[in-house]
Order: C-alpha cells, then sequence, then structure tokens
C-alpha cells in the first residue's frame, strides 16, 4: 500500500468505529529520550552552557515535555524556553541564545524547518543568532538518527492487538513516514494498523479528516499525547483521548479496559471525554513552577 493523500481519502470502511493514534510520545516512549538526549543536549553544547545545565534542562523540560507547549514545533518552544530562562535569576550570567533573528522568523507566516531557516539565513544581511539556532536544530536531528530503537509501550501494544477486531486504526503523526515505517515495522507494529499518516500528508487535522469523512462511522477517536493532537481532533470532530505524560502505562490500561469496550459497544460519551480531556490539561500548565 502507498501512504498517500488519496489512498487515505480512499481508505475503505471496515468497521464502525475509527480509532487516529499518535506514534512519538503516545505508543513509543520517545518524547523523553529524544529531548534529554538530543534536544537538551543541543542546546548545552550550541551554547556551551554546561555549568548552567540543572536549570537549563529544568526549563527545557518543562516547556517540551510537561507544559501546554508539548508537541509544539521546536523553534516555537526554543524561542518560548530562552524567554522562560531570562526570567530565572539562577541563568543571570548564562550565556543564554540570542533570539532576535529566531523571534523575527517565528513573527512570519512559516512553515519553519531547517530548509526554510537555510534560505532566511543566506537571505539575511545580519545573523542575529540564527546560526547557532540552525547548528542546534541541525545537531538535534543527527542526534535523534543515533538513537537505538525505543520499544512501544506494553499496554500500547495490548491496545492494538485488542482494537483492530472492532476498530479501523490508523498512525496520525507529524513525524517523518519514512521513520514511522522503520518504526512500526522494526517492532512489529505494522499488522495492526491500516493505515500510517506522517507530515508528509499534512497536518493531523487533515489526516482525520480524509479518513474519517463521508465514511459512516458511527464513532471516532483521535489518541494523543499533545494538546496539538486535541486541537487536530476538536478541528476534525473527532472524539479525543489523551495519554497523560508520565503516565502513559496508566492512560493505556484506561483506555482498554474502561474506554474501548464502550466505544465498540456506542457508549463512549461527551460526558466521559470531558472528564479525561480535564485531567490532561491538569496535567500540562501553562505557567512554569518557578514562577
Amino acid at each position: 500500500m502507498e501512504f498517500t493523500r488519496q489512498g487515505l481519502i480512499d481508505l475503505p470502511r471496515k468497521h464502525d468505529v475509527f480509532v487516529g493514534i499518535d506514534s512519538d510520545g503516545c505508543v513509543f516512549d520517545s518524547m523523553a529520550a529524544k529531548q534529554i538526549q538530543c534536544f537538551h543536549r543541543g542546546f548545552l553544547e550550541v551554547w556551551d552552557v554546561h555549568a548552567f545545565e540543572a536549570p537549563v534542562r529544568e526549563t527545557l523540560e518543562f516547556v517540551n515535555l510537561r507544559s501546554a507547549y508539548r508537541g509544539r514545533d521546536r523553534f516555537l518552544n526554543l524561542a518560548l524556553a530562552v524567554s522562560f530562562m531570562r526570567e530565572r535569576p539562577e541563568l543571570a550570567a548564562a550565556p543564554l541564545p540570542d533570539t532576535t533573528g529566531l523571534d523575527a522568523w517565528l513573527a512570519g507566516d512559516g512553515p519553519f524547518g531547517n530548509r526554510e531557516l537555510t534560505e532566511r539565513l543566506a537571505s539575511a544581511s545580519t545573523d542575529d543568532g540564527l546560526a547557532a539556532v540552525l547548528k542546534w536544530s541541525l545537531l538535534i536531528d543527527a542526534y535523534v538518527s543515533e538513537l537505538g530503537p525505543i520499544p512501544p509501550f506494553p499496554s500500547a501494544l495490548s491496545f492494538l492487538e485488542h482494537a483492530k477486531s472492532c476498530a479501523d486504526l490508523i498512525v496520525v503523526s507529524s513525524t517523518p513516514l519514512a521513520v514511522l515505517i522503520d518504526e512500526w515495522s522494526e517492532h512489529q507494529l505494522r499488522q495492526h494498523v491500516r493505515f500510517i499518516a506522517g507530515k508528509d500528508l499534512g497536518e493531523k487535522s487533515d489526516h482525520l479528516a480524509w479518513a474519517t469523512k463521508n465514511k459512516g462511522y458511527r464513532h471516532t477517536l483521535m489518541i494523543g499525547d499533545a494538546p496539538k493532537d486535541l486541537q487536530a481532533a476538536r478541528q476534525a470532530g473527532v472524539a479525543f483521548f489523551p495519554m497523560i505524560p508520565g503516565a502513559e502505562e496508566a492512560s493505556w490500561q484506561t483506555l482498554l479496559n474502561d474506554v474501548l469496550p464502550g466505544l465498540c459497544a456506542g457508549e463512549y460519551s461527551r460526558e466521559r471525554e470531558r472528564l479525561y480531556e480535564q485531567q490532561f490539561l491538569q496535567a500540562l500548565p501553562e505557567q512554569p513552577p518557578w514562577r
């Protein structure tokens, strides 16, 4: 099967229930590994802030893993994290990044990626810190490529094995398709899903809309671990169930034992969905604890 936009639009319905599933940080315990071993490591090296490692890592971890900003674009979160760092007395003497150029670039319409940043640097009359930002981003990609296989959450595997008998499962992710195919194939999970949609196909809300529109599903659900997953579900008119960061195994167990039976029986209510959403949003605050 070719994982194309038209392929997703034409994918026929086999069951009455549809479930879209995020990959990084949801099925695979990869968010923390990528952030701590790649994003944070790159920040420490590019801006040489090893002497301030503890508060730097704490700030980066809050923004990227344990806040309402989890799952956002890396450049947006870099700018936000540095703004938080500038508030912290213990980082007053740290050589923090110059984000003048980054802030100006992010004020535009996007998209924001390595290619676009390279083009911005080539056309800029001054650096304004952008060269270091590009070095950091490229370093992240190099470090991520060196990571070994990251296994799925055990309960995620149990869910996939049980859910495929009553629901059409597809991967809905902002990770590149080639990476997704490798990960899902290596861990023998590909057999459980009917389609894999990555960033190559567009936004998650697009994936959900193309997969469900005019196909007669009785119930539709998106499983995700970041606020942008909730936003995508709402935009596509799909229900949402969250993976609570730090409590993923418990979340998968709730999904498997409490939500899935009701979902397949047509009994997943909006009231229950709101309860899970509230727990999710409470676990991801906007304000950092040091404030």
